[in-house]
């Protein structure tokens, strides 16, 4: 029989901590409790004893959450603190405090999300499946940000870390391969390297004692531009200059060469250099970086060839008030 009990002193207190305390705290026997879809999948089993010490000792500071379902008989799914119960577990307790509250399957993906990432519980990886998985039952990216309250570029980022490959995105699980270099190789935006040249970055970093972001991008622009030569997806010169003579520039959607469209266009400013330099910026701000890398090279060519100025340097504002 679930038998209700008082609600402990202090339970928004401690390790324990939850998004959600509603609904009516019972005593439920471990074995009608079952373990809900989680967006965790690795739990650490020192730091499971750990907890299950802490509670023999002191008792659990906060219930866990569940929802009633319907499985046969009246059985609970967690929709909060499955750490807990597993420690709970480990000490074979009959009974766990627990809060049953009624919830939709969205509201419970809510509240699972929102508990994982305020106690940092997730790995990168299974923070990135979390977002897909309630994009793909129907959330859009403005309802994940406002359900979670987490900034979209960061979940377009974790997004981007799906686009690695299998070796990649066990590297990035088990803090092995740092984000810094992860994001690269998995962009945020457009597609990623293939499968072979992914390995060959990894290859790249491993064989390197401290590898730095500026050169790690050098490679990355350099197999980027294997890929699109081998793909056959490079800008068709000829027929853009025959066009552009012609006064004939299509549209993209008319146009008979192939380009990236999600690329920003260029915008109109006093010096080509300029516009280079503010083209670049857009781009690195957009996740493109070995696009920009691309569109560097372009503009120290002709500078060095003497076709446009260099940039002009913005004025310290120190010096401007000297």
């Amino acid at each position: 029989v679930d038998t209700p009990i008082r609600p402990p002193p202090d339970l928004n207190q401690g390790e324990n901590k939850m998004t959600q305390f509603e609904g009516e705290i019972k005593l439920i026997r471990r074995e009608l409790i079952k373990a809900g879809d989680n967006d965790r999948t690795v739990f650490d089993q020192k730091a499971l004893k750990e907890l299950a010490e802490s509670i023999r000792q002191d008792g659990l500071a906060q219930p866990i959450t569940v929802r009633p379902i319907l499985d046969g008989e009246k059985r609970y799914e967690i929709v909060a603190g499955e750490r807990r119960f597993r420690a709970c577990t480990l000490l074979e307790m009959e009974e766990i405090p627990a809060i049953v509250r009624e919830l939709s399957d969205d509201q419970a993906a809510s509240i699972m999300l929102l508990e994982n990432l305020q106690r940092v519980d997730l790995n990168p990886m299974e923070e990135a499946r979390a977002y897909q998985k309630r994009m793909q039952a129907g959330w859009t990216p403005k309802e994940l940000t406002e359900q979670t309250k987490i900034a979209p570029n960061r979940i377009a980022s974790r997004l981007g870390l799906l686009k690695l490959i299998p070796a990649a995105q066990k590297l990035v699980a088990d803090g092995q391969l740092p984000l810094k270099f992860a994001q690269l190789l998995g962009p945020a935006s457009g597609e990623a390297l293939d499968n072979n040249r992914q390995h060959i970055a990894l290859a790249f970093l491993n064989q390197r004692e401290n590898p730095s972001v500026s050169e790690f991008k050098i490679l990355l622009a350099e197999l980027w531009e294997e890929q699109r030569q081998e793909s056959g997806a490079l800008f068709d010169l000829k027929a853009f200059v025959e066009q552009a003579n012609q006064g004939k520039l299509k549209t993209r959607f008319e146009r008979t060469w192939q380009a990236d469209d999600s690329l920003p266009i260029m915008p109109r400013r006093q010096s080509v250099s300029a516009a280079f330099q503010e083209y670049m910026s857009t781009l690195e701000q957009n996740g493109r970086i070995v696009e920009a890398g691309v569109v560097g090279r372009i503009l120290e060519s002709m500078i060095l060839t003497g076709w446009v100025a260099p940039p002009q340097q913005k004025e310290n504002k120190e010096t401007m008030a000297a």
